[in-house]
């Protein structure tokens, strides 16, 4: 018997794989960890804003205290042009010396209309970061001071971690690719012939059974794949080294730099009393007329400088400890009641 020369035929095939060597839980594995790491890596650039909103807010308390010294002085300089005006008036004092201090708080003002401007920069940045109405009136409460642990949290390591989840995950899936595949599959149509090739009928046929496949093409990259992903874990892990270390050299830097400002204020407290009571003495002689305005206005200036520097350190100090603890991955989330506590509508 001779087949047919024309053949015809229709079927449908259906496979359903009873196990695929663990595919598909290392790809959910490898899609649930590459999720993971972009997430903390969205929360290492929000978690490095911090730094940004404490430079404004130092920054902003920082031109508060010089405002706010500034005022002092003008006062001190109103005092003795109070002082001076008498001493005019009784004809023992030249009215030259008004003028000089007359000029001196113009200088204070003009130094006034400085800062509110700077202060009226960083309020519009800050409004900025933290996407609240903030204006000129806003008071920006000074925080208390902290002590930070040793101990390094920073969501750097939640990086390193999904990495290392990441790689765990390549190499399930290597070895899932180039397991042995078990599928059922099964197959029906209608042609002619069917499976007797020397029918020249349209039958109908079937046929089901179960298929067994062994990749071998793979076991040739294994190993270099597998080597590949190993160099991979250890740039982690030396990624991991050098953060771990740059962060301990910035740790050391500011504990050396919290311990000098602690010093520093110490003999500041000093400085501000012997200039405060040279400055009241100055007053006086300026009001017996025994102390020209110009001798007067530089210890006004010598005091207010000297209380300038204080303020400067005490912000300085304050600053370095929340830097430390930005540093240290300690610090906590800011609450909304946290926020309108140290952030106030005037």
């Amino acid at each position: 018997p001779q087949p047919d020369n024309d053949q015809y035929k229709v079927y449908a095939e259906v496979n359903e794989t009873l196990y695929d060597g663990g595919v598909i839980r290392q790809q959910k594995k490898l899609t649930a960890a590459q999720t993971a790491l972009e997430q903390q890596r969205l929360s290492v650039q929000l978690y490095a804003l911090k730094d940004r909103v404490n430079q404004l807010y130092f920054g902003i308390l920082l031109i508060d205290a010089e405002l706010k010294l500034n005022r002092l002085m003008e006062n001190d300089i109103r005092a003795g042009m109070a002082q001076a005006t008498a001493a005019v008036a009784g004809g023992t004092a030249l009215k030259s010396s008004v003028d000089v201090l007359t000029a001196a708080l113009l200088t204070a003002g003009q130094r006034t209309i400085e800062l509110a401007a700077d202060r009226g920069a960083y309020i519009a940045m800050m409004r900025l970061f933290i996407n609240r109405p903030l204006d000129d009136s806003t008071v920006f409460i000074k925080p208390p001071p902290v002590h930070p642990p040793e101990d390094i949290l920073r969501p750097e390591f939640g990086v390193f971690k999904y990495q290392n989840e990441m790689i765990d995950a390549q190499n399930g899936l290597l070895k899932a690719v180039n397991s042995p595949k078990v599928s059922v599959f099964g197959q029906a149509g209608y042609g002619k012939p069917a499976f007797n090739i020397f029918s020249d009928r349209f039958d109908p046929f079937y046929i089901a059974g179960v298929r067994l496949s062994f990749p071998l093409t793979g076991f040739y990259t294994l190993k270099n794949k597998r080597a590949l992903l190993g160099t991979h874990r250890q740039g982690i892990a030396l990624q991991r080294e050098t953060f771990l270390f740059n962060t301990g050299i910035t740790l050391q830097q500011q504990d050396a730099e919290m311990t000098k400002l602690q010093k520093i204020i110490r003999s500041d407290e000093q400085i501000v009393q012997l200039r405060t009571r040279i400055m009241e003495t100055a007053l006086a002689q300026l009001k017996n007329g025994v102390l020209h305005t110009r001798d007067y206005v530089r210890e006004v200036n010598a005091a207010d400088d000297a209380r300038q520097e204080r303020i400067l350190h005490e912000v300085r100090l304050l600053k370095a400890e929340y830097d430390k603890q930005t540093t240290t991955g300690t610090a906590t989330e800011t609450t909304t009641d946290d926020s309108q506590n140290l952030i106030k509508d005037n």
